[in-house]
């Protein structure tokens, strides 16, 4: 059975997630989960292991929500190709040419650039898209008692994925107490956590997902495809950002199939919800988190 199409008017569709797709989508995750157990097999990787439980775990509870739950409008826009590559332009312009030029430079005009070049540009094309609509684009207060769930879902996911990262790492623990620990702190939790999240949900979920969806008329291929791509482009920047000590193996991993598990995840939410809130707190506490990570591995 395929997808079933309701055309609710000029400007939405109602799409219902079909047997094939959610058929599509359980394979492609339970060959994630699969290369991820091989490997921690492998290596004795217990992070990695649970991404490939994990990942299998979030697709089952998703696809047993129930139909009306799970179903939200499709919006139709203009543009949709040229609106994808206009943002991820500026994505890539800030991310991998403007960002490495002023990092260490302070957090202030970090964020201010951050906002100027990154944030204000991409929110333009949203709003613009959207009717000028703040609502419009997923800044909405109410959502349903199942995205509820599963935000809580992730959150209990990224937050294990920390645990289990800092068991062996215990001893320097202390290290996040000191003045240099808690500034580094400050800078992971607003810069990267609150304002780089803020920034990759507005053009990730904001822009690509809905539009990528409305192209191929699906919203898993919407959710596969953009997920792939925010997965990629983090592995670019893992192996351009690190040239001289990159080890494509554990990049794979650790760069490309995490970030794939994390943005099918935060993909789901925004399915559930349309609500670009719910995937943006995730986020920001998995970098925030990621960031402690950092702070404590540097001691």
């Amino acid at each position: 059975m395929g997808e079933t199409i309701v055309v609710d008017s000029d400007e939405e569709e109602t799409v219902i997630i079909g047997d094939r797709d959610k058929a599509i989508l359980q394979v492609f995750v339970t060959f994630i989960s699969s290369v991820c157990v091989a490997y921690a097999i492998a290596f004795n990787d217990l992070y990695v292991a649970f991404i490939g439980g994990f990942s299998l775990l979030m697709t089952y509870v998703a696809l047993n929500y129930s139909t009306d739950e799970f179903i939200t409008p499709m919006k139709q826009f203009a543009n949709p190709i040229e609106e994808i590559m206009l943002a991820l332009v500026l994505y890539l312009t800030y991310a991998w040419i403007i960002n490495p030029l002023i990092a260490g430079s302070g957090i202030l005009l970090e964020i201010g650039l951050l906002v100027l070049i990154g944030i204000a540009p991409i929110a333009v094309i949203l709003i613009r898209g959207c009717r000028y609509s703040l609502e419009s684009i997923g800044f909405r207060g109410e959502v349903t008692e199942n995205a509820k769930q599963f935000h809580r879902i992730v959150v209990f996911g990224v937050a294990m994925g920390f645990i289990i990262s800092i068991l062996p790492k215990l001893d320097n623990i202390s290290a996040l107490l000191t003045s240099s620990g808690l500034s580094q702190i400050l800078y992971y939790v607003l810069f990267t956590g609150i304002f780089i999240g803020l920034a990759e949900e507005l053009v990730f979920r904001g822009i690509v997902q809905p539009r990528v969806s409305q192209y191929y008329r699906s919203k898993i291929a919407g959710l596969l495809i953009t997920s792939s791509v925010f997965a990629a482009l983090h592995f670019l920047s893992v192996s351009l950002l690190n040239s001289g000590q990159f080890d494509p193996v554990n990049a794979l991993f650790y760069a490309f199939l995490t970030r794939l598990t994390l943005g099918i995840a935060l993909g789901f939410l925004w399915i559930f919800s349309d609500n670009i809130v719910l995937p943006w707190s995730v986020h920001a506490i998995n970098n925030s988190l990621y960031g402690m990570l950092l702070v404590i591995s540097s001691f």
